[in-house]
């Protein structure tokens, strides 16, 4: 009942933005970003790298900082035959822009949705695969929403990066790195996905009253790039997919404490009918596991999945310099 007494006096008092402004800190308490900082930052490239066979490129291993690491790609790009590498969010979720910013991503990657028709592929696999686990179906969902942007973008920029190539015809042109998620609750093996109605949402939450669930977070990173070292024609290839889990409890709620957090109108276009990063957050009493993965972006396997395609990318542009050295893959 506490709970209910204290959402709605600030409902009561007009002051929401000062609910989110209190939840934050929580947010904050969760952060790795400080971690991430303290450790070892990523060497420089030496004096005489732009002569260099192999670039002097940390472990991908190792967790730094993604900013750095795509700096140091703009420095080969401006000094080697390395193209541009453009990261791109397949996604319109505000909650995971926020996170790569977090990683030190802000202005270095783009938001644009994937084309896929989500509701009917969720409608297909719903009809078709009756066994198909919760973790299996937001997998598929994450693959599919990255690969129908990897593809469009095909079809866009073929032109445009043939008519930027060299001379020869070789590996000039950008690559793409798509970056694909979805997130779902599962209760009870029954998967809960964003509420069509407010009583869709009411339900949604009587039935996590009080009770522990999971959060299942895809991600599936898609790179867009020339098929071969003599070839204008791109293609995607999946290069990393994988889905996080994380257990949520929730508090018991009261009627009062359901109708006042739809009042914020805030569960309508969330999984499960709530967000952990806003209002929302007062209905968790605890969590196990990855506090980004509930969020809507595991921001540590993010972080090794991005380090490793970008790793690559630097490592098999030493295909296309222009004494044709052997080409090297991560």
């Amino acid at each position: 009942m506490l709970l209910h007494v204290a959402v709605r006096s600030i409902l009561l008092m007009g002051q929401l933005t000062v609910a989110k402004s209190f939840v934050k800190p929580t947010l904050h308490r969760f952060r790795p970003t400080t971690i991430l900082m303290s450790l070892p930052a990523l060497r420089s490239a030496s004096a005489d790298a732009e002569h260099a066979a192999t670039p002097n490129l940390p472990d991908a291993s190792l967790i730094i900082s993604l900013q750095k690491y795509f700096r140091h790609v703009d420095k080969l790009h401006e000094t080697e035959n390395l193209g541009n590498v453009r990261l791109i969010l397949a996604s319109q979720s505000p909650r995971r822009r926020e996170i790569l910013d977090m990683m030190g991503l802000q202005g270095r990657f783009e938001a644009i949705p994937s084309p896929l028709d989500e509701t009917a592929l969720q409608q297909s696999l719903i009809a078709d695969n009756s066994q198909l686990s919760p973790i299996q179906y937001t997998r598929i969902l994450a693959e599919e929403k990255a690969r129908a942007l990897a593809e469009k973008l095909i079809s866009e920029t073929n032109s445009k990066l043939t008519s930027n190539s060299n001379d020869d015809g070789r590996c000039d042109g950008q690559t793409i790195l798509v970056l694909g998620s979805d997130t779902i609750v599962e209760l009870d093996n029954h998967i809960l996905e964003k509420p069509k109605d407010i009583a869709a949402a009411r339900c949604m939450l009587r039935s996590l009253s009080g009770r522990q669930h999971k959060v299942h977070t895809s991600v599936a990173l898609f790179k867009v790039q020339a098929s071969d070292e003599s070839s204008l024609e791109r293609e995607a290839t999946l290069q990393a997919s994988f889905v996080d889990t994380a257990e949520v409890i929730f508090a018991e709620l009261s009627d009062d404490d359901i109708n006042a957090y739809i009042d914020t109108r805030e569960p309508m276009d969330k999984a499960g009918s709530y967000g952990i990063q806003g209002v929302g957050g007062q209905l968790v009493s605890r969590i196990e596991g990855d506090f980004f993965t509930v969020m809507g972006l595991p921001m540590h396997p993010v972080s090794r999945a991005l380090a490793s395609a970008v790793k690559s990318i630097v490592l098999d542009s030493n295909g296309c310099d222009s004494s044709h050295s052997k080409h090297m893959r991560a």
